[in-house]
């Protein structure tokens, strides 16, 4: 079933042709899962009117258009279009591209035997022209009322320069409307006119009317049957209306959700860049304070473990020092310049306790010296002036 689809819709079924004029329609060609929703049990039997274009098979006038030009090319389309070539400038590509079937060569030459045999000897046999061959094809749409004439076809067979289908609705058989249509609109097309024969032929198809049959009265039970049967598409019709609303409100509330969402999401991202947690902010400034502290208390201990050095030091020395001032301001300069508390409460207890002493000592000891010195020194003087004078 789906092979037979494939094929079809390579043959430009079931799918709009692309033409450049509005209001193209698609057609239907069924498939396998159409007839599961459809029927849900079928088989062979209940497909086998779709082969020679029936049941639920649908076609557009132009889809059996592009098909005679199809067999009539051999196996291959070109999209249908009203305008043949543009002044300065290219036709869109999808209008010079040709599409090619699934369908082999041998086939469409057999199918073109048929279509010449039923213009020779068949329902198309008033198409036959002395000037050029054609290859056509009947065809009679059903329909409650009366039946759609239909005809198909192409001339010349060997050379093609024309497709056409012609479609008359409630016209009966394909013979009594659609072959002379067409035949006429080929010979016009190829001749560039008609013929006397042709002219009479052409004014008779005009003076022709087609009797539409008048509809019997309906009952009161058919008429009761329609109402409620129009009640039930009205009730339908407005659940859908419903169910419509419903979705598309559905649908708002929720992109409305997902905006909010996506929007609270973008907040939270942009807080800590920003506006740091209220939670962050204790922590990291207990830390730092602790920080601060910790490094404040070590350089105490290191401050005060200094002054203990100095202080043993300065114990350690001897009393005996030589220009002790110039020493005091070395020691001076080599502490540092950030003093506690308790630094400036030792010093003025040292000063006055070790370098008072030491300047009075050194003062006594120091001034005997330079005298014995002086004194030797006036002995030698007086000795050599009496052994100058001896």
């Amino acid at each position: 079933m789906n092979v037979w689809r494939d094929y079809m819709v390579s043959m430009g079924f079931g799918y709009k042709l692309g033409i450049d004029l509005p209001g193209e329609k698609r057609g239907m060609i069924p498939n396998a899962k159409f007839y599961d929703n459809a029927f849900k049990k079928w088989n062979p039997l209940s497909v086998i009117s779709i082969s020679i274009g029936q049941g639920e098979v649908n076609l557009t006038p132009l889809q059996i258009a592009n098909l005679g030009a199809t067999i009539a090319n051999r196996g291959y389309y070109i999209a249908p279009h009203v305008v043949r070539s543009i002044q300065g400038k290219k036709l869109d590509k999808k209008y010079v591209e040709k599409h090619h079937t699934k369908g082999s060569l041998r086939a469409y030459q057999e199918v073109i035997a048929g279509m010449v045999s039923s213009v020779r000897g068949g329902t198309c046999a008033h198409a036959v022209h002395p000037g050029y061959s054609l290859a056509g094809k009947t065809g009679t749409a059903q329909n409650r009322g009366k039946d759609h004439s239909v005809f198909m076809g192409f001339a010349p067979v060997d050379t093609p320069k024309i497709a056409i289908a012609v479609y008359v609705e409630n016209g009966g058989f394909g013979a009594d409307y659609g072959v002379p249509i067409g035949s006429l609109m080929i010979e016009q097309y190829i001749n560039g006119k008609l013929t006397p024969g042709d002219e009479a032929r052409a004014a008779a198809v005009q003076k022709r009317h087609i009797a539409y049959s008048f509809k019997r009265p309906l009952s009161r039970a058919d008429s009761l049957r329609l109402d409620s049967i129009k009640r039930v598409n009205t009730i339908r019709d407005s659940l859908k209306k419903v169910k419509e609303k419903q979705d598309l409100a559905d649908a708002e509330k929720l992109k409305e959700a997902k905006a909010r969402k996506e929007a609270e999401e973008k907040e939270k991202k942009k807080q800590p860049q920003n506006e740091p947690a209220i939670r962050v902010e204790p922590e990291t400034t207990v830390k730092t304070e602790k920080k601060e502290k910790d490094k404040g208390g070590d350089k105490k201990e290191k401050e005060k473990e200094k002054n203990k050095d100095t202080r043993k030091e300065n114990k350690e020395k001897p009393k005996v020092k030589e220009n002790s001032k110039e020493q005091s301001k070395d020691k001076a300069k080599e502490q540092p310049k950030v003093k506690s508390k308790e630094q400036a409460k030792e010093k003025p207890k040292e000063q006055p306790k070790a370098k008072p002493k030491e300047q009075v000592k050194d003062k006594p000891k120091e001034q005997p010296k330079e005298k014995s010195k002086g004194q030797s020194n006036d002995k030698q003087k007086s000795k050599e002036k009496v052994n100058r004078a001896k």
